[in-house]
């Protein structure tokens, strides 16, 4: 249900719990439920484009839902005005009362919010490690070449990025919350009751803010498994398919093979070690060869070794041998 709610093509998702469904919710038909053709997801922010609510019954062409805005709706009291009346009506010994359990409240808040603050953190940690491991396996030339289902993961993996960073990014931008004044009091001639209202204000924003921030490090939770997940099977996928690229058949030997050349008589057109090099080269471009080691003790590397440079799938190495005839030169094939 997780990946049908996060789907950006044909979404179902839950208005009240910012898309995701709840499997026991959505037995129970307590969910706020619509249908999208088109669903782009960006941190905190839903975008729904031909999106049609079931529950109200309507098609809409597109509809934005921010997280923010929802807690906002469901952690604030609309009517601050009962609270003040229920103020006046107490005792003074239930003022110190609810006054310490609104202090106990607050704090429990507070600590809320630090310690979401510290997932966050962490979680952010986990992408700047992993995300280099992604990019060394991904050869970006090579993507082109890749089946469909290893593109697709790609787009996922970095779609998921996004909106990692898009939750991190939001959660550094969170702006001070709201608080009550020392002004506001002074200007109360019943402050034993109006500190309490203060208090209740104070708490109301601190739980605003708590219950945003753990709503972050949910779906930041969400997305970072996602994400590791995406890149272990791109890093299983691309290894597949590069074993499967230099996979040797099974009724196909590998052998070795040491040839001898005069160097001065490879650049004769008719000798028989001229003829032997272009035998090799023959074998490199019908890649029979898999690996050539070139031993001599030249001064200089001979002209005809330019022929080597337009072949690049074939391994070739060059080593000095100080105890070989400088007239010569010694290659070692390694052979399909």
């Amino acid at each position: 249900m997780w990946i049908w709610s996060h789907s950006p093509l044909f979404c179902l998702s839950d208005d009240d719990n910012f898309a995701t469904i709840d499997v026991g919710k959505f037995k129970e038909k307590k969910c706020h439920l619509r249908i999208s053709l088109i669903n782009i997801m960006l941190g905190d922010s839903i975008l729904y484009l031909i999106t049609f609510d079931i529950k109200k019954k309507k098609l809409y062409f597109s509809i934005v839902i921010n997280l923010g805005n929802m807690i906002t709706e469901n952690h604030i009291d609309a009517s601050p005005k009962k609270f003040k009346r229920h103020v006046k009506k107490l005792a003074y010994k239930d003022l110190a009362i609810e006054k310490e359990k609104l202090c106990y409240l607050i704090e429990i808040e507070n600590q809320r919010i630090g310690s979401s603050v510290d997932k966050i953190n962490m979680y952010a940690t986990i992408i700047l490690t992993v995300l280099p491991l992604a990019l060394a396996v991904i050869e970006l030339k090579a993507i082109t070449t890749f089946p469909f289902l290893l593109i697709l993961g790609i787009v996922l993996m970095l779609y998921s990025l996004v909106n990692i960073c898009a939750y991190v990014f939001k959660a550094i931008r969170v702006q001070g919350i709201r608080k009550s004044t020392l002004k506001d009091l002074c200007k109360r001639t019943k402050k034993d009751r109006e500190i309490l209202v203060q208090y209740k204000y104070d708490w109301e924003q601190l739980r605003c803010k708590a219950q945003l921030f753990v709503s972050y490090v949910l779906n930041l939770q969400e997305w970072v498994t996602l994400t590791i997940f995406l890149i272990v099977c791109i890093s299983i996928g691309i290894t597949l398919q590069d074993i499967s690229k230099n996979k040797i058949p099974t009724n196909v030997m590998v052998r070795s093979e040491v040839i001898t050349l005069n160097i001065a008589d490879v650049e004769e057109a008719h000798n028989q070690d001229a003829v032997k090099w272009k035998e090799l080269l023959l074998e490199i471009e019908k890649e029979k060869c898999k690996h050539i080691v070139f031993v001599g003790n030249y001064d200089k590397v001979p002209e005809f070794f330019n022929e080597l440079d337009k072949y690049d799938d074939v391994k070739i190495d060059f080593l000095q041998d100080s105890h070989m005839n400088k007239e010569q030169i010694k290659i070692i094939m390694e052979e399909y």
